[in-house]
């Protein structure tokens, strides 16, 4: 319920309220698709909309780029729908596995952080992933860890 301050004696007032957002949705093609049954082990907060790929047990945790030793790399296959708490306790996650999307709105590993990289990190992933990301108007991804989500 909204608070109207009554303390003008009936003079007209006049507030704003200011916000921003990035719009995740890129375009039409291809159709979204989010698909249920898997996990995450609570061990690294991640907001929604974070780009992950499975570690070594098949959690969900965000994916990686290691270019001294690129087999521990972990690829991205998909982007969270919702938040996952960095509680360690393991939680369903609904994974976002096909759709175009603004990489402004997104959330990376800091090794994704170059807008170029980004692009083409789901070039490789296997079926279902049919992931296509935009750059719209510069808009570069969040990094996990390096303040508040946009989205």
């Amino acid at each position: 319920m909204s608070n109207i301050p009554h303390d003008g004696g009936g003079l007209p007032s006049y507030e704003t309220d200011n916000f921003s957002y990035v719009e995740l949705i890129a375009g039409e093609q291809p159709k979204i698709l989010t698909v249920s049954g898997y996990s995450a082990d609570g061990s690294v907060a991640m907001p929604a909309y974070t780009v992950v790929g499975f570690d070594g047990r098949g959690d969900l945790v965000p994916a990686t780029i290691d270019t001294l030793a690129p087999e521990n790399s972990i690829a991205p296959i998909g982007i969270t729908a919702s938040p996952i708490l960095g509680n360690n306790v393991t939680q369903p996650v609904g994974l976002i596995r096909a759709g175009n999307f603004n990489i402004g709105a997104l959330t990376v590993d800091g090794t994704y952080s170059d807008p170029a990289t980004l692009l083409a990190a789901f070039e490789d992933a296997p079926t279902p992933t049919n992931i296509v990301l935009q750059q719209i108007n510069g808009a570069a991804p969040q990094v996990l860890g390096a303040g508040t989500p946009q989205i």
